[in-house]
């Protein structure tokens, strides 16, 4: 195993961040004409790891996004920190500021949470399995690579509390960003589609094979009824098909610098981050996203009933279609009911008395023109 696969496989759980990682690598090394493998025992002193750093970022990084920079640098760092090279942290700010792009690690696509009428209209045009797709992104704030992945129950393995008010999800370990189970919550609207879908999935998959036989390798996606995932298409797949909602749903703005989707899946991950971090406070909501970054700085740590009691307080917020109207509201709307029915039945009154001083008005003209 060379030292970049070591690296990756030691340091990184999911294959995306593994590939993105080894591209990054190779790149870095290609530009600065050295060889991974005899790098770190060439006598290179401080100074030459940061000036091969640099070379690498007035080559290559310039003109890119900020996010994009900031994470293939953390690449960089980290392998460097795998072979006991621990770069200048002061001398990494001050290249950051000199470097125009890596000033601010915000993104340069200006991106949105749908809002609950953008999601009604969008999911309007889906199948019974979309729907149970993306209110279960929506409701849980798993990323749409875990659900993507997230395999159904079979026999004793089970993932997804049916029984449990509300849902637990179980995301096993092995299909998470960090590599930790976690456990995380969804709506009971995307228990209705999930069921939905569950009772026709099998159909489903084998019709879709059967239809997809003669197509060539590149262009169909594997699709077997012995498929042990919950939904049997890939993140690509799932982008796609919600870019085909959003179309029929005409919500398909984009960002006039880098004409990406202004609405994406990655939207309602932050939409529910947004949402129940103000309906049930930050630390319930990070650690049901499992943001590494956040639990490792962390002390707080709940079981599954604290998360569970606490998920049932914002669960409406996270609802599309079948949301509750608060009990305040519906007072409200109950007194202005009886307002408008007052209000209704003075007009009606107003009517008859109009009605009746028209008729006295004719029988009294009437009686004055027969004397």
């Amino acid at each position: 195993m060379s030292g970049i696969e070591e690296y990756l496989t030691n340091e990184f759980n999911a294959r995306k961040t593994r590939n993105t990682y080894r591209a990054v690598l190779k790149k870095y090394f290609e530009i600065i004409g050295a060889d991974p493998e005899t790098y770190f025992n060439e006598g290179r002193t401080q100074d030459d790891y940061l000036k091969d750093l640099k070379t690498y970022i007035n080559t290559f990084l310039v003109g890119r996004p900020a996010k994009t920079c900031t994470s293939y640098i953390s690449g960089i760092k980290g392998f460097h920190k795998y072979n006991k090279v621990l770069l200048d942290e002061e001398e990494l700010k001050t290249i950051r500021k000199r470097h125009k792009n890596m000033k601010s690690n915000r993104a340069l696509t200006k991106d949105r949470p749908p809002s609950i009428t953008e999601l009604q209209r969008i999911l309007s045009h889906g199948t019974v399995m979309d729907k149970a797709f993306f209110s279960i992104l929506f409701s849980s704030g798993m990323r749409i690579g875990e659900l993507a992945k997230m395999p159904k129950n079979q026999g004793k393995e089970i993932y997804i509390y049916f029984d449990e008010n509300p849902v637990r999800i179980d995301i096993p370990e092995t299909i998470t960003k960090n590599g930790e189970r976690r456990t995380t919550f969804m709506s009971n609207e995307a228990k209705k589609f999930l069921q939905e879908w569950l009772r026709v999935r099998d159909d489903y998959i084998n019709n879709v094979a059967f239809r997809s036989q003669n197509l060539p390798n590149k262009i169909k996606e594997r699709i077997t009824p012995k498929d042990p995932r919950l939904f049997p298409y890939n993140t690509v797949t799932m982008w796609r098909r919600w870019g085909n909602m959003c179309e029929k749903a005409e919500l398909t703005e984009r960002d006039i610098r880098t004409k990406r989707a202004i609405i994406h899946p990655h939207g309602l991950r932050k939409g529910f981050r947004t949402i129940m971090g103000t309906k049930i406070g930050i630390d319930f909501t990070e650690e049901m996203m499992g943001h590494a970054g956040y639990l490792a700085e962390s002390y707080v740590r709940h079981t599954d009933e604290e998360l569970a009691s606490a998920y049932k307080l914002g669960m409406n917020a996270v609802t599309i279609f079948e949301r509750e109207i608060p009990q305040d509201m519906r007072e409200w709307q109950q007194r202005d009911a009886e307002k408008d029915k007052k209000i209704a039945e003075l007009e009606s009154r107003m009517q008859r008395m109009m009605e009746d001083m028209q008729h006295l008005l004719i029988e009294n003209d009437k009686k004055n023109r027969d004397e």
